[in-house]
């Protein structure tokens, strides 16, 4: 079972996370082998929509913590959007919300591209 799907809109990289719930070891290990693969060395900007996410583990946050200040350090970009908000607390909890820009849906994110 794949965890992401990876698609390209123009010049943005659009990646969508496929499982509600990251509840398990097993999604969350093939999460942090799947996005910096998705992601890779040359996209200077990506979007992770988490539309389908109703649960996020703190297994799944160092994978987004540890590309978010990658894609950084590399002078790109990096949004997320579509985030409910019980996971929105996740990151507002963890302080991860002042490391992401976050965005209601994926037109504004793709728009503050």
């Amino acid at each position: 079972m794949k965890t992401i799907s990876a698609t390209m809109r123009g010049d943005i990289m659009v990646v969508r996370l496929l499982i509600a719930k990251f509840l398990d070891q097993d999604h969350c290990d093939l999460f942090k082998v799947e996005l910096p693969q998705a992601v890779g060395d040359a996209t200077p900007k990506v979007i992770i929509d988490f539309g389908e996410v109703t649960f996020l583990s703190s297994a799944a946050l160092g994978p987004l913590k540890r590309l978010g200040v990658e894609l950084r350090a590399a002078g790109n970009d990096l949004r997320l959007c579509c985030i409910c908000p019980e996971v929105l607390e996740v990151f507002t909890i963890t302080k991860l919300d002042r490391l992401f820009q976050i965005h209601n849906t994926l037109q504004e994110a793709l728009d503050s591209l």
